[in-house]
C-alpha cells in the first residue's frame, strides 16, 4: 500500500497521511463499523454464478429441470461449448455482481438497473418474437425485474 505522499507504508509509516483501504470491500482497514453491503446485488450474483456452475457442471440435470416447468418445456436441451461458454459468462458476471454489492458500489448498481430494466426485457422480447428462445425465458426477465426494484430500493434509501 501507499501513502499519501507516495511512499510505500509500512509498519507505523504515514500515520495520519493517507488512509489504507481493503481491496476487497473498499474500506478502510481496521473500520470500527460494519462496511453497508448492497445485498440485492449479493443475492443477484449467487444466483448468476449458481445457475452458471449448475449449466457448466450438471447441464442435462438442469435442462431436465427447466424443461419440466410449463412454459420451458420448449427449451432445447443445455449441451456443447456454447452452454459451457454461457455458465463461464454467467459465473464470471456473477463475481463481479459479489464484489459490487460487497463494496456497495452505488455506479455499478445503477448501471445494473438500467442493463435490467430497459435492455433486458427488450432484448429477450425481441428474441421470443423472432422464435430464437422459448417464451418460458420471460420469466427470468421478471425474476431480473424484482431484483432491480430491489437494489433501486436500497439506493432510495
Amino acid at each position: 500500500q501507499r501513502g499519501a505522499g507516495g511512499g510505500a507504508m509500512g509498519a507505523g509509516a504515514g500515520k495520519g497521511k493517507g488512509v489504507v483501504t481493503d481491496p476487497l470491500l473498499g474500506r478502510e482497514k481496521g473500520a470500527w463499523e460494519a462496511p453497508r453491503r448492497d445485498w440485492s446485488l449479493v443475492v443477484f450474483s449467487f444466483y448468476m454464478m449458481g445457475f452458471g456452475a449448475g449449466l457448466a457442471l450438471l447441464p442435462r440435470e438442469l435442462s431436465g429441470v427447466m424443461q419440466a416447468l410449463p412454459l420451458l418445456d420448449e427449451t432445447p436441451p443445455f449441451e456443447g461449448d456454447y452452454a459451457f461458454i454461457g455458465a463461464f459468462f454467467l459465473v464470471y458476471l456473477g463475481v463481479f455482481y459479489l464484489r459490487a454489492g460487497l463494496r456497495c458500489d452505488k455506479a455499478f448498481a445503477w448501471d445494473s438497473i438500467m442493463c435490467r430494466t430497459l435492455f433486458l426485457p427488450v432484448l429477450m422480447t425481441s428474441l421470443v418474437a423472432m422464435g430464437r428462445i422459448s417464451r418460458g425465458f420471460l420469466l427470468l426477465v421478471s425474476i431480473d425485474l424484482m431484483g432491480a426494484c430491489w437494489t433501486w430500493r436500497n439506493l432510495s434509501r
